[in-house]
């Protein structure tokens, strides 16, 4: 629970100020572009009309009372550096935040990440009266915060993870993305228009609130593994040393580089990284748009149909972590289970926007905009199914290292993709948006032949703890035990609970 609401937490920081600027800036500084023209009646309603839409009779009708005029004229660029502020200070911090959680552990990153997050929102709204600057510097401080709390997430997984039902622990942690995005949604739309101490500002004092009462309950009950946690029964102990490869918190990762750079199971982890993460933003940071410049949408079928999209997120997750953990205990091929998900999630999510784009759908705009649910279901099976928590099981000993190098390449697009898709849609045009999204179903595809390839989530020799290496799955355990082990499990309750007075020690 704690680590789904920490992620719930992570992306709705990330998320809120795109969704603030909307009422923090003059909205004449959203409608700059050439081929868009405003047209006013008696009733003091604004239509916005797009010529390069798919079905240009399409018209968005909206009241101009309900534009919410804000206070800042700031211009696209400033807005759009604003936006990638975070990523810059998520790409400084993702790398070395990895290193430094193998080397200190998760709890004292996480509980860092979170109380960061909450003191920077207190103070985001007097740093943007102050000056649009101050806002940036803000907002690369919290995308760092952001890189220190996922390395800590993927540490804390492989600790309290088992191969019983680490996928879906996955599932359930990775659920809490979508959530944040559904909740800040309308959180910030509403907070706008009736929120207290100016509209906008509230939202950043509610989620500093948040993150402040988050960080205060895990720093009571969040452990970095359970020998170290003072709840966890001896009992529980067993389950945990019989299951799980890792469960000494004073055993930290040492990355043995040399291994870890002559890998091609890493390499093909990074160079999937890089592709899939390239299509992804492609598609999250501008589907609003598309959907505006290509089937005319209106503002209020916009947001309904983006809150449709990470909606089946949910069940998807949660679904794709349950099936991999039964294939798991029915001794399937945990390379092979992840080369499926990621085949199917990659190959779904790079094809459908092609084809979106490419049919005519005047008539059926719900169903081409519905369809693009196929999208958020492929990224979902790859993120939980396939490469993106490969390094728990490819490198359990460092972990956090190789996701800091992989979300270092992931971050590094959150920079590009919104560069690139402005300089290849400068009209908004349908043609224009063909040409998106057939460069990221490239990458898409890509992503998914090298996994496939080359690609594997079978642990390394090098980078399993010696304590772990007999035990690596829970059916060893079993042949172990069916041979007719002498070793008792009072014995192994014994031993954890000598480990647990050692580690204190």
């Amino acid at each position: 629970m704690l680590a789904m609401v920490c992620t719930v937490q992570l992306m709705m920081v990330r998320m809120s100020l795109s969704m603030a600027l909307v009422c923090m800036v003059d909205p004449s500084h959203h409608h700059h572009r050439h081929n868009t023209t405003f047209e006013t009646s008696h009733q003091n309603n604004q239509k916005l009309v797009n010529a390069d839409a798919i079905c240009p009779q399409q018209s968005d009708n909206i009241n101009i009372e309900q534009l919410h005029i804000g206070e800042f004229n700031w211009s696209k660029s400033t807005q759009g550096q604003l936006l990638c502020s975070y990523f810059y200070g998520y790409i400084l911090g993702i790398y070395a935040g990895g290193v430094a959680t193998d080397r200190w552990g998760g709890r004292l990153f996480m509980l860092l990440s979170i109380g960061t997050m909450a003191i920077t929102n207190f103070i985001l709204p007097t740093a943007a009266n102050t000056h649009h600057r101050a806002l940036y510097a803000v907002r690369v401080i919290q995308g760092l915060a952001e890189a220190l709390g996922l390395n800590a997430h993927q540490y804390l997984l492989t600790r309290w993870g088992t191969n019983q039902d680490l996928s879906l622990l996955t599932g359930l942690s990775y659920a809490g993305f979508p959530l944040g995005v559904m909740i800040i949604h309308p959180l910030v739309s509403s907070l706008c228009l009736h929120g207290p101490w100016g509209g906008w500002p509230s939202v950043f004092y509610l989620l500093g609130g948040l993150g402040a009462v988050w960080t205060l309950v895990a720093s009571l009950f969040l452990h970095d593994s359970p020998s170290s946690h003072p709840y966890v029964t001896p009992a529980e102990i067993q389950y945990f040393r019989q299951y799980s490869q890792r469960i000494n918190t004073n055993v930290r990762g040492i990355v043995k580089w040399k291994s870890l750079v002559g890998s091609s199971a890493v390499w093909a982890l990074l160079a999937t990284s890089a592709f899939s993460s390239f299509g992804y933003f492609t598609f999250t940071l501008h589907q609003p748009l598309f959907l505006r410049d290509v089937f005319g949408l209106s503002i209020d079928q916009n947001g309904i149909m983006s809150s449709i999209l990470w909606v089946l997120e949910l069940p998807v997750s949660l679904g794709v972590g349950i099936v991999v953990d039964a294939l798991r205990r029915n001794r399937a091929s945990l390379t092979l289970t992840k080369k499926i998900c990621n085949t199917i999630g990659l190959v779904l999510a790079g094809v459908t926007p092609i084809v979106v784009v490419e049919v005519e759908w005047c008539g059926w705009r719900g169903l081409a905009a519905a369809a693009l649910a196929l999208v958020v279901v492929g990224n979902c099976m790859s993120f939980v199914g396939g490469y993106y928590y490969t390094p728990v099981d490819l490198v359990p000993s460092c972990a956090a290292t190789l996701s800091g190098l992989a979300s270092t390449f992931i971050g590094l697009n959150g920079l590009l993709a919104p560069i690139l898709v402005a300089w290849l849609t400068p009209t908004g045009s349908r043609d224009e948006w063909k040409t998106v999204f057939w460069v990221s179903g490239g990458t898409y595809l890509l992503g998914a032949l090298v996994f496939l390839v080359w690609g594997s989530a079978d642990p390394v020799p090098w980078a399993v703890p010696s304590h772990a290496k007999h035990r690596l799955t829970s059916l060893e355990v079993y042949d172990e035990r069916r041979e007719g082990s002498e070793e008792q499990p009072e014995d192994r309750i014994g031993d954890m609970v000598q480990e647990r007075k050692v580690d204190s020690v």
